[in-house]
């Protein structure tokens, strides 16, 4: 259990009182990380255990309450098994793992990790992207591109900051150049996004 489920008195350990989940549930969904990354499987049956409790709101138990407030805003990244391949666009706002292989376009505002049995076939725009394994296409980053010692990037890169580790390879341009900044104006109640260019 996690340091949060403790009793007051005297700081040890309490025994959840459960009025809604089981005791595997609870079990299973307090050893996840809000802002973890999950594969498909892993993601549902977490967002099946907190529809359950959103259902039976006035049902849960003070313990039950806590663990859906902590993991209510979650966005969890997402994983990519080693053993699969899938093909088309993703558009996330958290990071995303690749274990296996992806062909398309990927979108994500937090981290792409490409790992050593990683193989992407796309073009990436993410904050930053981390490459141990294999990458064809034009990678995008508004923080950082690392390609490690034996990731293989083939196609250009963009980013203000590039490191390629010694063994590791890029068969394309490197752009070396402070991201467009981004500023948001509020006119009324309405907001706008104006992209600046350097």
């Amino acid at each position: 259990m996690l340091d949060f489920f403790t009793n007051d008195k005297d700081d040890e350990r309490a025994q959840p009182v459960l009025n809604v989940l089981t005791d595997q549930e609870y079990e299973f969904i307090a050893s996840k990380d809000p802002a973890g990354t999950y594969d498909r499987d892993m993601r549902e049956s977490i967002y099946w255990i907190l529809g359950k409790l959103e259902e039976a709101d006035r049902k849960c138990s003070r313990y039950e309450k806590k663990i859906y407030r902590r993991f209510i805003a979650a966005n969890f990244g997402i994983l990519l098994g080693e053993n699969t391949r899938v093909s088309g666009n993703i558009q996330h706002a958290a990071g995303l793992t690749v274990k296996g292989r992806f062909d398309g376009e990927i979108r994500v505002r937090d981290t792409v990790m490409v790992e050593k049995t990683g193989v992407v076939v796309a073009n990436i725009l993410a904050e930053t992207v981390v490459c141990e394994g294999e990458i064809q296409g034009e990678v995008q980053a508004s923080k950082f591109i690392r390609i490690t010692q034996n990731g293989r990037v083939q196609g250009d890169i963009h980013a203000p900051s590039v490191k390629i580790e010694e063994g590791g390879s890029l068969d394309g341009q490197c752009q070396v150049k402070p991201w467009p900044r981004v500023v948001r104006a509020k006119e009324g109640w309405q907001k706008r996004r104006f992209r600046l260019t350097s």
